[in-house]
């Protein structure tokens, strides 16, 4: 009963025409790995897997050797976006924020560190943002990764051209992520980094201050701390803004989204990524998204973590308006005792009940656990048009339990059969009045 009290709180939609037909807000997302030659093969895995919305990854920026010379990743995802649209279907990349990876740097002429020190976000102590392996999941052995201010002029330029290079090969969208000032890797928590001379000048420049001596760091009851929150705050958002109009100047349709893991809590100022700050900047933004300190998983979510889950992702929605929200988040990761289907089922009911995009990962989830027929039908239906408005997405859920015996007929019939007729038809009669 709470969950449907909270979808019938959820904002109503009085939006143009126009606005409501979006194509970020009916995607059902799909990641992929896209290389020299197989763009048709991504087009082809996703339409048999009713994705609609295929997120490539190739790494143009977050890469230091195609960072420098994009040529062989710009032939990629002309392809990619080519095949896609031959479909019907939408296409967008992958593009790191701030982070850099030189792979096998130990080996490499060039590297971010050989080349450009400066760029490097610091610590007030004058440490540099280089990391290597067991750093994070994602870094190989050999590889060096850093992270960049967003005021290094040299690199922000590149950058701007590497975004128009992308949006010229006719792709959908840029998918933006990492896009963070360095506080989330062990030992740089309580950084409130950057302090490299890049940031330190430009703060001055707008405040006055001298963010190493007139910043009590970490004490917001300090005037000049406040002004540094508030400061990298508003540079993530110019960045992504900035990102947004270098892309529409060579491709006036396509979109920006921003993949963050912040959420309402403590992180979104730590990083500077702050959901409600940045929608005025981008067309949607992606979360990778769990409450602070909950579960991430589905399958081992207790009833408090699926009701703070939810408040996060409605609060998302308030901010957003008739922008997308996409959830990046994870059913099961091969647990034991764990039917996957009523994982993915339980994922997916909650993220599209609050009028967010589900992106289940890994991608290809009725390949790994596949459902039955009628199931792949419900999700196919997901995220149509009918389903953003409310009394309709409450249609959804009905018709996702295949209630055959609610009061009101379902709208998506031929789904499973329905866990409790009696919720079902209570379900029903709510969305019958909403829709009157």
């Amino acid at each position: 009963m709470i969950l449907v009290l909270l979808l019938l709180s959820a904002p109503s939609v009085s939006k143009t025409q126009e606005e409501i037909e979006h194509w970020t807000n009916f995607v059902r997302i799909g990641g992929y790995g896209l290389e020299d030659d197989n763009a048709d093969a991504i087009v082809r895995e996703a339409q048999l897997s009713h994705v609609y919305g295929m997120e490539a990854d190739v790494f143009v920026v977050g890469r230091y050797p195609n960072f420098l010379d994009p040529r062989k990743s710009l032939s990629s995802i002309h392809a990619l976006a080519e095949a896609a649209h031959k479909v019907g279907n939408k296409a967008f990349i992958y593009m790191a924020g701030t982070e850099c990876i030189t792979p096998n740097a130990d080996k490499a002429a060039h590297t971010v560190m050989k080349d450009h020190p400066e760029w490097v976000q610091r610590k007030v102590t004058g440490e540099s943002a280089v990391f290597h392996s067991g750093a994070a999941f994602w870094i190989e052995p050999g590889d060096e990764d850093v992270w960049i201010s967003p005021y290094a002029p040299d690199w922000r330029k590149i950058y701007m051209e590497r975004v128009r290079q992308v949006a010229a090969t006719g792709i959908d969208g840029l998918y933006v992520d990492v896009p963070y000032w360095m506080t989330h890797f062990d030992g740089w928590e309580n950084s409130w980094a950057s302090f490299d001379d890049f940031t330190v000048a430009a703060f001055r420049a707008k405040s006055s201050l001298d963010a190493r001596k007139d910043v009590k760091l970490g004490n917001f009851e300090d005037a000049g701390f406040r002004a540094w929150i508030d400061f990298r705050i508003e540079t993530i958002r110019e960045f992504l803004g900035d990102i947004s109009q270098n892309a529409r100047a060579v491709n006036p349709q396509i979109k920006t989204i921003a993949e963050i893991y912040p959420g309402i809590e403590d992180p979104a100022v730590r990083l500077g990524a702050d959901v409600y700050s940045l929608y005025p900047a981008v067309d949607a933004i992606a979360h990778e998204y769990d409450f602070e300190d909950g579960e991430s998983l589905a399958s081992a979510r207790t009833q408090l973590d699926w009701f703070l889950y939810q408040v996060g992702m409605i609060t998302f929605r308030a901010f957003a308006q008739e922008k997308a929200t996409w959830i990046l988040n994870y059913s099961w990761d091969g647990d034991k005792g764990v039917n996957p289907p009523d994982a993915m089922k339980n994922l997916a009911m909650s993220v599209i009940m609050t009028g967010a995009n589900f992106w289940d990962s890994p991608p290809l989830l009725f390949r790994r656990a596949p459902l039955n027929r009628r199931s792949r039908i419900c999700w196919s239906l997901f995220l149509t048009k009918e389903s953003r408005l409310p009394w309709q997405g409450l249609l959804v859920l009905l018709s996702w339990y295949g209630a055959r015996s609610a009061a009101c007929p379902p709208r998506f019939p031929g789904c499973d059969a329905p866990n409790s007729a009696r919720f079902s038809r209570r379900v029903a009669c709510l969305a019958e009045r909403e829709r009157s």
